[in-house]
């Protein structure tokens, strides 16, 4: 035998994960189940005695657009936004609001069930986040590699000009002051390629 209707509409509010919100012609809320007052803060009692439902809305707008398009529709046809609401301690709760207008003994309500984004969101946040250090990360490699490469290509050349310089050297024509500029020059290559190599060997994990 099945439940009676109001027994299983009220396991139903019970059970529900999901926030789910009605209220009247005034915008007195009828219905706060236990989900709607864990995301909002607010007792059933405290909801229904003291609330507009307007006050559960981030943009008092926002609560009048979903009104006057609900009272247009025909009853049962649902209807979805994506909003911002606001909960008792004024966090603001992103949301998808899946609402229609029900006509039930005479009376016109607007039932409302909440999906809170936050977790979503947040889930977005971290994953946008993380895809930014994979490419800041991508971007110092592709840097460290076209460095290791100049560093590479600058050895060669270097070596040359060393060698160049080292032969001179060994020649007796030089005087004095030219065989002096001639071995500071060295002096200043053999630095340059000592530290080219030593870049290059720092460098050589980031370019695999």
């Amino acid at each position: 035998m099945l439940p009676e209707r109001e027994d299983l509409l009220a396991a139903l509010l019970r059970t529900s994960p999901s926030p789910v919100v009605a209220s009247d012609r005034e915008g007195r809320i009828v219905v706060f189940n236990g989900a709607a007052e864990r995301v909002f803060g607010y007792r059933a009692a405290e909801a229904r005695d003291f609330l507009h439902v307007s006050d559960l809305y981030h943009r008092p707008g926002d609560a009048r657009r979903v009104g006057q398009r609900l009272r247009v529709l025909a009853p049962g046809v649902p209807e979805t936004f994506e909003l911002s609401l606001r909960a008792r301690n004024g966090e603001l709760v992103p949301a998808f609001l899946a609402a229609s207008r029900v006509e039930d003994a005479g009376r016109s309500l607007l039932v409302g069930v909440v999906t809170d984004r936050r977790a979503e969101l947040a889930l977005d946040k971290r994953l946008e986040d993380a895809a930014g250090l994979v490419v800041a990360s991508e971007q110092r490699a592709a840097s460290v590699a076209n460095l290791h490469a100049a560093a590479q290509d600058l050895a060669a050349p270097l070596t040359a000009a060393m060698g160049h310089l080292e032969l001179l050297l060994e020649g007796p024509e030089l005087d004095e002051g030219a065989r002096r500029r001639a071995e500071r020059a060295y002096a200043q290559l053999e630095r340059l390629a000592h530290l080219g190599a030593a870049f290059t060997r720092a460098t050589r994990g980031g370019t695999r």
